[in-house]
């Protein structure tokens, strides 16, 4: 039988087994045992439809650390092209993706990456042979990649134990914009963020912490 990562987890001292989980689920991956609910993994699908009917709040779901780099963790030296090749695409794939059954994680990151990279190489070629050559008017099109960064803040949003981080993001970046201006306001707009982050990571540690135990962060 396959190996099956869920981010739905139980929590069985708030289960009573009232079987609420078991008439909402849509696979019917849920069954009570010895007065527990215990969730099929062959059959869980991941949909949270338990998460949200639960009265107890027995059932949760399982988080990625602040830190991408945690994942990062005991690749050797192909750690350092994960961090050179971490775009905005790549991390919102890596962020949320699982390796497939049987297929090793750290291998299943680096091809991730590998793959990203090459896209954006090839992308990149494609699009100064072809925009060359066929003359096209391309006035707008940019607009695509705002969009792009726009679905990934949400979801991010969305998924956040703590939105500390993207209001720390939003506000240095408007500093940053008030002091130097449009043209230079990238780079320190990053400093900031990084040290915001650096001096707040006990916090933001408590708060994802906080987020796995579904309890307030303060």
């Amino acid at each position: 039988m396959g190996i099956f990562f869920h981010s739905v987890t139980l929590d069985e001292s708030k289960c009573v087994g009232c079987t609420n989980c078991i008439k909402r689920c849509p696979t019917e991956a849920i069954r009570v045992r010895s007065g527990k609910a215990v969730i099929m993994s062959e059959r869980c699908i991941d949909c949270g439809e338990c998460i949200r009917i639960c009265p107890h709040h027995a059932k949760r779901a399982k988080h990625d650390h602040l830190s991408m780099l945690e994942k990062f963790r005991g690749m050797g030296a192909r750690k350092f092209y994960m961090i050179f090749s971490l775009t905005d695409e790549t991390y919102a794939l890596l962020s949320s993706a699982r390796a497939p059954a049987g297929v090793e994680e750290h291998d299943y990151y680096f091809a991730v990456a590998m793959l990203d990279h090459s896209y954006w190489i090839l992308g990149s070629v494609l699009g100064s042979v072809l925009g060359a050559a066929l003359g096209l008017d391309t006035t707008g099109v940019d607009f695509a990649m705002t969009a792009l960064f726009l679905v990934i803040a949400v979801g991010q949003w969305k998924k956040a134990g703590s939105h500390l981080p993207a209001l720390l993001g939003g506000a240095a970046t408007l500093l940053s914009l008030m002091l130097v201006g449009a043209e230079e306001m990238l780079l320190p707009a990053l400093g900031l963020i990084v040290l915001a982050l650096t001096a707040l990571r006990p916090k933001l540690d408590d708060c994802y912490e906080a987020k796995k135990e579904e309890v307030p962060c303060s």
